[in-house]
């Protein structure tokens, strides 16, 4: 395995991971808020994962740029909404403390679907590029 599919891997479980320990951080240990932030941040990785899986497979005899390109659809969203988590756990909103855990995977979901109609026709063009060229 590469270590863009290892990473691809570990941005699966990243994700759901940083923002549970956040929950545990603002929250407490509550078992069903714990495991509804887990299943809610599992969601954007779950159609990044696979999808970036199958594109980094696609890119397999191309070049090593291409396949850090190819999983980016998972890396970016989970880095960043790990980031966010873990800064908002530590200086949690005064207001709505959790607010959040409600609307980050939703925002993190338009981020994976954006990010996959752009770097898979990405991906492909450069790649046919490539070929041609070679």
């Amino acid at each position: 395995m590469t270590v863009q599919g290892k990473l691809n891997l570990l941005g699966l479980l990243l994700l759901p991971l940083a923002a549970t320990v956040a929950a545990l951080l603002v929250f407490g240990l509550r078992t069903d808020t714990l495991l509804a932030v887990f299943a809610m941040n599992l969601l954007p990785v779950l159609l990044a994962a696979p999808l970036a899986g199958l594109l980094l497979l696609a890119m397999r005899h191309s070049t090593e740029a291409l396949r850090w390109l190819a999983v980016l659809p998972t890396l970016l969203p989970a880095a960043w909404g790990s980031a966010w988590y873990l800064l908002r756990a530590a200086a949690p909103n005064r207001v709505a403390p959790g607010v959040e855990y409600i609307a980050g995977p939703t925002y993190l979901l338009v981020a994976v679907l954006l990010l996959l109609l752009v770097i898979a026709p990405a991906c492909l063009l450069l790649r046919r590029r490539a070929t041609y060229a070679a």
